[in-house]
């Protein structure tokens, strides 16, 4: 019975701090998004989304995927943009995950 308690506190101790690494992480890739949206050269890049997802393991959840969708005046092209999110990310998660950009073409009126 006390083993098995004790076996539940650390499966529970590990989700809740998994959770909260994997909140934490997400703020810090948010952050880093929006640091490289914000140089000079992406001026007229909007962010329009950031999703984080996730590879379930048995008990750990790791960052596997960070999706960036981005809005831009039509006919403008960013292909830096993916490669520098990428290296500013590896360097603020634990994982190293795959990084895609989606851009969207905005049209004002």
């Amino acid at each position: 019975m006390g083993g098995s308690i004790g076996l539940l506190s650390v499966a529970l101790g590990g989700a809740t701090y998994t959770s909260l690494e994997n909140a934490n992480a997400r703020q810090r890739i948010q952050q880093v998004t929006e640091d490289v949206l914000g140089e000079p050269r992406y001026q007229q890049v909007t962010l329009l989304d950031l999703t984080v997802e996730y590879h379930q393991g048995t008990l750990f959840r790791r960052i596997d995927r960070v999706v960036v969708t981005v809005g831009r005046p039509a006919g403008e092209d960013y292909p830096d943009l993916a490669t520098t999110l990428k290296s500013r990310i590896d360097d603020v998660v634990d994982t190293t995950p795959t990084v895609q950009v989606r851009l969207v073409d905005v049209e004002q009126a």
